[in-house]
């Protein structure tokens, strides 16, 4: 039976927690952990990969060539961003959305990896974009694929809680905005769950790596002995002799001495401060209160923070309800998504060039069925190749002769020489394309584009179609004016149109031009509308043709 493995590199262990498939359904089947090697830096990517095949060699985890991967990605290494676009078409965002977020970022996007997913439809639409440095995810994914475990998706860790806030006894589901707060070893990810999806998510590089730096520098021990004062288990009993490995699920802070507590608890009010900040700019940016936060994580198990987040925030804290343990809670969260039975959505970082291809290992599965087995797939392979070839060839003459006729007919007075064959057509149309993105203004995160917004405003202001026809050309868009040429069926619709857009204020100074009637008996005349020297318009001009 397939599998999938859930792989979260968290800084303190990396957890593996695995799915099998049953019929049409995934179930559990087993989770690990390995601690990640510590010596009181930040743990590195090579320490985390060491704790990764410390359970690969010793057999807990074992890899199947039809095992399925998914990865987390620590939110340390991602940014998000929210964007409102004037459309929710997905093509147009898609077109549209690196240069919304070009205008928010000091990163160049060709050295980012840009993922988005759609919150609302709007309008404005409201979508939540995420970056990583397309160099360290490749950096992960191939660490994973050199050891046969070529993850699928890769999803940032913060995005994965939403089912952690699901409903819960004395709660009434769909009402609540709730915020769960994942409390991990070197920072802590704040997401904000709204309508069973996260809409906010950002990591604070504060943790448990934090309070025991600060045990640490407060009593100048190791850190292995901070670490374990930390957990309420000293490295050594009352005898001398060495104890067991520090249990995580336990908390030393009552019993800590005066000073080691002090430290601790400088510690935690940077960490109290952070998420109170966090919650108020989630608050703010979706207009909502959040009412109750849910803590996950190894850090969680101390319960005096609990009870100091509760007292600084001012709402329930509560531990997240859940049959995991808090240190597996984002192993299992990611095994939900990559399976398709989290109930929410999440952004998954392998497109583009990093796109997965699923493996290409087919060479040794054709030799492990023998000689004969790949004789025949070779001459089915072939067949195959020359029946493709034969019907891609002829799709692709009569895709060029198309794109021939599409320029033809869209640049009337142009002569046929310059787009006489495909590569000069396609080279014209990329150099008008260009073009139009130069003179594009750049998005922001304020609303969509001034001109975009100046077209949307115009077209609403014009009477409605089933009372008024109109036909509109010559539309040019400036920062000081807007003006057209339309026809209409007679001197009435005329006025109407004038009187109409006059209502709106933005087009109250609209002046109608002198009106002359065409050969076909419809009305034809100018309309010029000043802006002034504050519009919102779009500083190039933009000219378009419509009829309405």
């Amino acid at each position: 039976m397939p599998r999938l493995l859930a792989i979260d590199f968290g800084s303190h262990a990396v957890k593996v927690t695995a799915f099998r498939g049953s019929g049409r359904q995934w179930v559990f089947d087993g989770r690990w952990d390995e601690p990640v090697p510590q010596d009181g830096g930040l743990p590195t990517l090579d320490a985390r990969l060491a704790a990764l095949d410390a359970l690969l060699k010793d057999g807990r985890v074992r890899v199947a060539a039809h095992d399925a991967v998914a990865l987390a990605l620590p939110g340390e290494v991602a940014t998000f961003h929210r964007i409102a676009m004037p459309f929710s078409d997905r093509g147009k965002v898609e077109q549209t959305l690196p240069f919304a977020v070009e205008a928010e970022v000091p990163f160049d996007l060709a050295e980012m990896v840009l993922g988005w997913r759609m919150l609302s439809a709007g309008p404005p639409a409201q979508v939540l974009a995420c970056l990583v440095r397309q160099d360290r995810l490749a950096t992960w994914v191939a660490a994973l694929d050199q050891r046969g475990l070529d993850p699928s998706v890769v999803y940032v860790d913060g995005e994965l809680l939403a089912p952690l806030a699901g409903p819960r006894e004395g709660r009434v589901s769909g009402v609540e905005e709730t915020a769960v707060v994942d409390l991990g070893h070197t920072h802590t990810d704040v997401s904000v769950i709204r309508g069973g999806q996260v809409e906010w998510t950002r990591s604070i590089n504060v943790g448990g790596w934090s309070f025991t730096r600060a045990i640490q520098q407060a009593l100048g021990c190791s850190w292995e002995e901070a670490e374990a004062l930390k957990h309420g288990s000293p490295l050594l009993t009352d005898s001398g002799d060495a104890a067991e490995r520090p249990d995580p699920s336990r908390s030393g802070y009552a019993s800590l001495p005066a000073a080691a507590r002090q430290a601790m608890d400088g510690a935690i009010g940077l960490l109290l401060a952070e998420v109170r900040t966090t919650l108020v700019q989630a608050e703010d940016a979706l207009n909502v209160g959040v009412d109750e936060v849910r803590l996950v994580g190894g850090s969680s198990l101390i319960p005096e923070l609990r009870a100091y987040l509760q007292e600084n925030l001012g709402i329930p804290v509560v531990q997240a309800e859940s049959d995991v343990p808090p240190a597996f809670a984002l192993s299992h969260m990611l095994a939900l998504h990559a399976s398709g039975q989290a109930g929410s959505t999440a952004i998954d970082l392998r497109i583009g060039s990093l796109a997965w291809r699923g493996r290409t290992d087919w060479l040794r599965a054709g030799l492990t069925y023998g000689v004969s087995g790949l004789v025949v797939f070779s001459i089915a392979a072939v067949a195959v190749f020359l029946f493709r070839f034969a019907m891609l060839s002829r799709e692709l003459t009569s895709v060029e002769e198309e794109i021939r006729t599409t320029i033809a007919a869209s640049f009337p007075d142009l002569p046929a020489t310059p787009f006489k064959d495909n590569a000069s057509a396609v080279a014209l149309m990329a150099g008008e394309t260009e073009d139009a993105v130069r003179r594009a203004e750049v998005l922001t995160n304020e609303g969509p584009p001034a001109t975009v917004q100046a077209y949307f405003d115009l077209t609403q202001a014009f009477p409605p179609a089933d009372t008024v026809s109109v036909e509109v050309s010559e539309l040019i868009i400036a920062r000081d004016k807007i003006s057209f040429v339309a026809e209409t069926d007679g001197y009435a619709s005329s006025a109407a149109v004038e009187e109409s857009l006059r209502k709106v204020k933005r087009f109250s100074e609209a002046t109608k031009g002198d009106e002359a009637k065409t050969g076909s008996g419809r009305v034809r005349f100018p309309i010029t509308i000043p802006l002034g020297e504050d519009s919102d318009a779009a500083s190039p001009s933009a000219a378009a043709s419509e009829e309405g």
